[in-house]
């Protein structure tokens, strides 16, 4: 109950299939955004498909057995946006059947999922003996470079942007399964045509040279569909927020194993947030693993570390939502809804969540950025009119913070309503130059007294850094992203 409470920031969760699918009808998902609301929730990531099955009445394609007669996508946004909540669709995209669900719906465990099924075999990624699942895995997957398995994609997320009005899409399974030497996926015959004539290389010849190659093929595809799914959204619905579910492990490892070459995606403008999977079981793991995103992508994108609350007890979380807080994220996701209970909510309430927020950072980053800016101007005159706390600078060194505070605060509301990079680039550069002029202001109390208040105060300007950063690389790549046609899928 003491931690400080944000007037901005993203506390998303992840709404999986499982519980989505317990609320059974429109009344039992009131009941579970009622929870959610309550526990202090203002996005949800809405899993819309799941093993190549949709949670809503698709054109494209199959909808879940155990949803036939009712919308939960529908619901949910319903319910989501009654309370004042975001709602983001989740979308599996290069995975699209699992070996592990198919008794829960009652087909038999080598089916391959509903769209190899309906559409085209030759769609799937293939193991060198021909298997359809990666060695030691359970998963049907996509072959990225497959033009009409790209065509069915674009036509799902169309589907979805255009006939909900979701705040938002993220790509999940953005990336080739698990896939290293000796287990590589992609030898179906198609997309083994594809690499060796785009390379004139032999996959029959596969030494180190063509598999460096042919590693970096995968990784293009993989950023090409980003690209094209981005560009896609941006035409139909501009001011709809792209994220992604990736993983957190060093680049080297994961462009190795999984092809997943997010830091592009960043750089380049085709995502807004980056929702890494960092399951760590401790706050210090958290840290290390989340500021290595967080610095990966050099705050072109706003980055929410997700938390598998499973792991976690109460003591747990509240040490990461901290931990993430301190190294300048401005939110967390917490995966997932199933494994929500009753402790975890009343430890939110009470706790962090206690108020709601103004607005979420990617809703309006630069009124997020005032509005934290001002904050934080309060937290260092409460600091500094809090009584019987004896303040350890001197006046001059106090003179200096608050003639720098001021500056930065009048520059900030002296922004126009569109403003140029350059001018969101100068009001951050002003915030880093006071981050550094309050490090050394307070250092000696956060020394001497290891003072609370004194470490929270450094940390909060990492925050506005953070999203300045993001707005300004929004206002550069805003609008240089061509259009796309979209084509129509082939007669299955």
């Amino acid at each position: 109950m003491a931690m400080p409470v944000r007037p901005v920031e993203a506390r998303n969760i992840w709404l999986d299939r499982g519980t989505i699918i317990n609320t059974r009808n429109p009344k039992g998902m009131a009941k579970l955004f009622d929870r959610l609301k309550s526990a202090g929730f203002n996005v949800v990531y809405f899993e819309t498909n799941n093993a190549g099955f949709t949670l809503f009445p698709s054109q494209f394609g199959v909808q879940n057995p155990d949803t036939i007669g009712w919308d939960p996508l529908e619901t949910a946004i319903k319910e989501a946006h009654k309370r004042g909540m975001e709602l983001h669709s989740w979308l599996w995209i290069f995975n699209v059947g699992n070996a592990k669900h198919n008794p829960i719906i009652g087909k038999p465990a080598d089916y391959p999922g509903p769209i190899l099924s309906k559409y085209d075999f030759a769609w799937a990624l293939q193991a060198q003996n021909g298997s359809l699942t990666p060695p030691r895995q359970h998963e049907f997957w996509l072959d990225p470079s497959c033009t009409g398995a790209k065509v069915y994609l674009k036509n799902l997320i169309t589907e979805v942007i255009t006939k909900y009005p979701v705040d938002g899409i993220q790509l999940d399974y953005i990336r080739y399964p698990f896939n290293n030497r000796g287990s590589e996926m992609g030898f179906d015959w198609a997309g083994r045509q594809r690499f060796e004539s785009a390379t004139g290389m032999n996959l029959d010849r596969l030494d180190d040279e063509t598999r460096q190659v042919w590693q970096a093929w995968k990784i293009q595809q993989v950023s090409n569909f980003v690209q094209e799914s981005s560009r896609l959204i941006r035409q139909i619905k501009p001011n709809l927020r792209i994220s992604a579910a990736v993983y957190a492990m060093p680049k080297r490892w994961r462009l190795g194993a999984v092809q997943q070459e997010w830091e592009v995606w960043v750089a380049n403008g085709w995502v807004d947030t980056i929702n890494p999977m960092t399951y760590v079981p401790t706050a210090n793991e958290l840290g290390i693993s989340a500021s290595y995103v967080r610095e990966s992508t050099a705050d072109q994108a706003l980055v929410y570390p997700g938390l598998l609350i499973r792991q976690l007890d109460t003591a747990g979380l509240i040490e990461q939502l901290d931990t993430a807080r301190a190294i300048g994220t401005l939110g967390t996701t917490l995966f997932a809804a199933a494994q929500l209970d009753d402790k975890k909510v009343n430890i939110l309430k009470l706790g962090p969540y206690r108020k709601e927020p103004i607005l979420t950072p990617q809703s309006d980053p630069l009124r997020a950025s005032k509005l934290l800016i001002d904050d934080f101007v309060g937290l260092v005159n409460k600091y500094l009119h809090a009584p019987h706390k004896h303040i350890l600078s001197d006046q001059a060194s106090t003179n200096d913070v608050l003639s720098q505070i001021e500056k930065m605060q009048n520059l900030a509301h002296q922004l126009p309503s569109n403003p140029r990079a350059e001018q969101i680039e100068e009001l951050r550069n002003d915030v880093l130059s006071l981050h550094e002029t309050i490090k050394n202001w307070l250092r000696l109390e956060a020394f001497i007294q290891r003072g609370y208040r004194a470490q929270y105060i450094v940390n909060y300007l990492a925050q506005v850094e953070a999203i300045l950063s993001y707005a300004a690389h929004k206002a550069q790549t805003n609008g240089i992203v061509p259009s796309l046609s979209l084509r129509h899928l082939p007669n299955s």
